[in-house]
């Protein structure tokens, strides 16, 4: 087992089946459920596995005649909180079942009105268990936004927003990193994705963080639903609300799917060999000079070296553009000027252990929101100082320790 971990992290590492409903696998213990509990010799009591360090010679039980009666008993008055006219409660539905609990045995208390204000999804407090896993997903587990949390106390507790505001109202990203750590389905998409297939690894093509995306795709090939990928370096399990919502395009009404050629005035349904023809005859008349092309940065890489080289060599024409041109290119310059690479000199890594960041004329929660969340793991969890230098007020300012807020066209005086 590597150092540090848990009793918990051993015992699935073993391959040995324990209930864990506020333990997420890629965020820290909250030792909230107690549904994890065990028996270690030499130690008193039933300590929580996932809070509990991991150390030489320990022998542990997940099983005995006591600890399966405690664990039993947390269980019910676990299933006590929510109601019983659902059918499926996911990991709690399952968790109940492999410890012989057929049905509840407490009656729930009554429970506040379903958040309903975001497009996306709904937070259902009726099936909701206090775990703490979407506020701990949303603070420091993972995105560091804190737009939810655990409220109230005893029986009147439960997940809100500040000033228990509507979750609309408040600072929420629509990221889902609060859905996707659930493990009742208290946050549920407002319409329920159909029966999964297959599921298709890849890569986010939203901007270049490159977050890693598991698309979960029906029998007849269309993506119902998004997840994140824990095992991608880059996104470490998260995503923004672009990478885990953003994918119906792919199956929308007018997205094209087919050529289409002019004809008569109009548009008209072509073949592929059709299509290629018309667009061959048409180039001819366009050799040389007279003949541009525009790439994009939403390609790969390699589409970019195909579309030079065939304007290059088959177009006979150098006049070769691309959008990040107006963007890119002058940090490029000014990074091969000063540090003899035009490439990014850095890691995600680093900017979670810097000492000091520099956000310059960028907005990393608009347009690169995973590495934004890892910039303020190093405010939040590791004292980075944080200078923003911006004309415009970014939400990294709430974050920053200095915000320099030069007129703009003044970025080369102030450098």
């Amino acid at each position: 087992v590597p150092e540090p971990s848990s009793v918990l992290d051993s015992i699935n590492i073993s391959g040995t089946a324990i209930s864990q409903l506020c333990k997420d696998p890629d965020m820290k213990p909250i030792g909230a459920c107690r549904t994890c509990l065990v028996e270690i010799e030499g130690v008193r009591g039933y300590p929580a596995s996932c809070s509990t360090p991991i150390s030489q010679g320990m022998k542990i039980s997940t099983t005995g005649n006591k600890l399966d009666l405690i664990r039993k008993s947390v269980l019910e008055l676990t299933a006590g909180m929510v109601h019983s006219d659902k059918d499926d409660y996911k990991e709690l539905s399952r968790v109940m079942e492999s410890n012989s609990i057929s049905g509840q045995v407490w009656k729930s208390r009554s429970r506040e009105e379903t958040d309903a204000s975001n497009p996306i999804f709904n937070i259902a407090m009726d099936s909701c268990i206090l775990c703490g896993r979407c506020a701990q997903a949303c603070q420091t587990g993972h995105q560091f936004i804190g737009a939810i949390d655990v409220l109230g106390t005893s029986n009147q507790a439960r997940i809100g927003t500040f000033m228990d505001k509507p979750l609309l109202e408040s600072i929420c990203t629509t990221c889902g990193q609060c859905l996707s750590v659930c493990p009742t389905g208290a946050i549920s998409t407002k319409v329920e994705p159909a029966v999964i297939e297959r599921t298709v690894t890849t890569t986010c093509p939203y901007c270049g963080v490159g977050c890693g995306i598991k698309a979960q795709v029906t029998s007849d090939d269309t993506i119902v639903e998004m997840l994140d990928d824990p095992e991608n370096d880059s996104s470490l399990g998260m995503l923004c609300v672009k990478g885990r919502f953003g994918y119906t395009f792919v199956h929308h009404e007018d997205r094209l799917t087919e050529p289409l050629v002019r004809r008569n005035g109009s548009l008209q349904r072509a073949t592929w060999d059709e299509a290629l023809d018309f667009i061959a005859d048409k180039l001819l008349a366009y050799e040389g000079d007279s003949f541009a092309t525009l790439c994009s940065a939403k390609a790969t890489n390699e589409d970019g070296y195909i579309q030079q080289k065939f304007s290059r060599l088959v177009m006979q024409s150098n006049h070769i553009d691309h959008c990040t041109r107006l963007c890119h290119s002058p940090s490029v310059e000014a990074m091969l000027a000063s540090l003899g690479s035009g490439a990014t000199s850095n890691s995600y890594i680093d900017y979670e252990e810097a000492g000091c960041l520099v956000i310059i004329g960028s907005d990393a929660n608009s347009n690169h929101p995973v590495a934004a969340s890892r910039m303020r793991s190093a405010v939040v969890e590791r004292g980075a100082k944080l200078i923003v230098i911006n004309p415009r007020r970014i939400d990294m300012c709430d974050y920053a320790d200095i915000w320099l807020r030069p007129r703009p066209g003044t970025d080369v005086a102030l450098l």
